[in-house]
């Protein structure tokens, strides 16, 4: 009898240590928590698009606005390989253009935050199933739904467009994998996973992480991670793994990001970079406790000026590490795994710290997965002393999950417009002292394209004037003050500007086309083709090169050869009214009135208000000898006036 009592309690014991095994699923906890990121992300929907990245790799991506597969796969884009995610943007904007709200902003920023929903639900049942607890896997995938670091990942296109897929099938590849592991080694689900983890890096290269990830979860589920059968099972994972490692390495080799904002991380040596990259990640680790000051462009220190902070939290990362040691030798899996979770998925992003191949120190997006590394450690921590708690151990994280949806509530906003977001950027980055911070040319230049689209020309022209003061080696702030100049019709104003990006940056095709259009204007037709041929070299989807070149060569005599600009425009802009009214006049030219009637009549159907469309399609039909229809036309023309 006593024996059998000892029994019972040795078995009370047990339990008391373990994690609650849940029969079926709680789906109140995913409810919570995809309603929670709703009502975070339910302003998402007015906020504009931003003039940092927004702009080339979204809307006016002619690949995706094109919807050009073939394209899409077969090469770069701007430094960068990621077709699918490229793929599933075009889809959006298909379907936009299909249901008859073309160009919604608001029903792209719906196809992202779908995105993101669909992440909290695997996030939910991937952790439900490691941590074999409901309230456990619900509370961090609340946690990560509503986090203030997740904002940037959602609210910005560029971001969502890459980080929301390439995660999602990341996601979905864990879970394929933990569906092996727990559902009889089925070969199927790993052959899912291989899969997955293709799509997944062909939205973006972070997915190379994966293999390391698995190993991880070896390790949790205390399978022989160095033995030979669970090695061979990783091999096509790492094959994936160095296959879009080169890939990476040769989509970005030659890009001048990080060589422009006052040299980047380019100015420190190596040594100094190493403190950098360890000071990164204790800063996330501290912004993801306290979510305060966050930034869209966390600037780098001047040389000469890096701050203690930088150093002691480097001792911090180094003690972290040194917890993670602690860890795997006591055989405290929960916490080893939180924390490799949390290393593996940080430490590529980290990388550019210390390659110094980007413009910012770091960026809240780098924490969209490995943040969950943390919550897992957190919600392991309150399963141990939950019988020292007053209360259910779940109702600290919904607390916490509050505050921090309030807050990413509130950091939604932030992201309303290119205005308000670089206005945020310079207050936050801006130093307490002088001199000013040089790493703010690029905020006050954004800041300026906003103003200046918004037709406040005085505020831009400011804002380009702070943009050189801070970094008088900024070329784009040079390029913005010539264009306000240029269209002032202050020409020579605007050379001396366009020279200087010239000398600053000699592979500014945007640049290059701008002052084209002003030798242009000045008749030097020579000079004029010289830099709107640099400029097509060096951006090959700038439409406004090729609208440039094909007037320039139209005023040469060479309607041949601004024909094929107008077409290389029509690639990248389909329906163009103005584009293809041109080439009816170039066809004009040539003295082929039928082909130029044709293109004319296509532009008035596009633009039936422009008289200058029905003038010229007059002259055609005065060709033609069809006196009766050029009259109407002239007549039809001189009405608009």
């Amino acid at each position: 009898m006593a024996k059998s009592k000892d029994k019972k309690k040795l078995k009370k014991a047990k339990n008391k240590n373990q994690v609650t095994v849940s029969t079926g699923i709680k789906w109140g906890y995913l409810l919570a928590a995809i309603l929670a990121g709703c009502i975070v992300y339910a302003t998402i929907f007015g906020n504009e698009y931003l003039n940092y990245d927004d702009d080339i790799y979204v809307h006016e991506n002619p690949l995706i606005r094109n919807m050009k597969i073939g394209t899409l796969f077969g090469e770069n884009y701007a430094s960068q390989y990621s077709p699918m995610a490229m793929t599933i943007m075009a889809v959006q904007y298909k379907i936009s253009d299909s249901i008859g709200i073309p160009d919604s902003i608001g029903f792209i920023r719906f196809g992202s935050l779908l995105v993101h929903l669909l992440s909290v639900l695997l996030i939910f049942l991937i952790f439900r199933r490691l941590t074999k607890s409901d309230w456990m896997g619900g509370v961090i995938a609340i946690l990560w739904a509503v986090h203030p670091l997740q904002v940037e990942s959602v609210a910005w296109l560029a971001a969502a467009m890459k980080i929301g897929t390439y995660t999602l099938f990341y996601l979905t590849a864990i879970w394929f994998y933990l569906k092996y592991l727990d559902d009889t080694k089925d070969k199927k689900f790993l052959i899912f996973s291989v899969l997955t983890m293709l799509v997944s890096a062909l939205c973006k290269e972070q997915a190379v992480a994966l293999p390391l990830m698995l190993l991880a979860i070896d390790y949790f589920y205390r399978r022989p991670i160095f033995s030979a059968s669970v090695l061979i099972e990783k091999a096509p994972y790492f094959v994936l793994s160095i296959v879009f490692g080169l890939v990476t390495l040769s989509a970005t080799a030659g890009a001048l990001d990080g060589e422009i904002i006052a040299d980047g991380g380019n100015q420190f040596n190596i040594f100094e970079r190493f403190f950098l990259a360890l000071h990164t990640l204790t800063a996330y680790v501290q912004r993801t406790i306290v979510p305060i000051n966050l930034s869209f462009f966390y600037t780098y220190p001047l040389k000469g000026s890096i701050p203690p902070t930088v150093y002691l939290n480097s001792i911090l990362t180094l003690g972290l590490l040194g917890v993670l040691a602690w860890a795997l030798k006591q055989d405290k899996r929960w916490l080893a795994f939180g924390l490799l979770f949390f290393f593996i998925n940080v430490f590529f992003p980290t990388l550019t710290s210390l390659m110094s191949v980007r413009d910012v120190l770091m960026a809240d997006r780098y924490m969209y997965v490995p943040i969950a590394g943390l919550f897992f450690i957190f919600v392991f921590g309150l399963e141990a002393i939950k019988s020292k708690l007053p209360f259910q151990p779940q109702f600290l994280g919904f607390a916490l999950a509050l505050i921090f949806a309030v807050m990413g509530f509130m950091r939604v906003k932030v992201f309303k417009d290119s205005g308000a977001l670089f206005t945020d950027v310079i207050n936050k980055e801006s130093y307490s002292k002088p001199p000013l911070n040089p790493h703010l040319a690029l905020a006050f230049n954004n800041r300026g394209i906003y103003r200046k689209r918004q037709g406040d020309l005085k505020g831009a022209q400011a804002d380009y004037e702070m943009a050189i003061r801070s970094n008088a080696a900024y070329p784009n702030a040079y390029l913005g003050r010539g264009n306000i100049y240029f269209n002032a019709g202050q020409d020579d104003k605007a050379l001396v500007d366009y020279n200087k990006v010239a000398e600053l940056d000699p592979k500014n095709g945007y640049n290059y086309s701008a002052r084209g259009s002003i030798y242009a204007k000045k008749g030097q037709f020579d000079l004029a083709l010289q830099d709107l041929n640099r400029a097509v070299e060096f951006e090959p989807y700038l439409p406004d090169a090729y609208s440039n070149r094909s007037l320039v060569y139209l005023n040469m005599g060479k309607p041949m050869e601004a024909i094929a600009d107008v077409d290389n425009y029509l690639n990248i802009k389909p329906n163009t009214a103005d584009m293809i009214e041109l080439k009816g006049v170039c066809y004009m030219r040539l003295g082929k009135y039928e082909e130029a009637l044709k293109h004319i009549s296509n532009a008035i159907r596009l633009a039936p208000n422009k008289p200058s469309f029905y003038n010229n399609r007059a002259s055609a039909y005065d060709q033609l000898g069809r006196g009766a229809e050029a009259e109407a036309d002239r007549k039809r023309a001189a009405s608009m006036r």
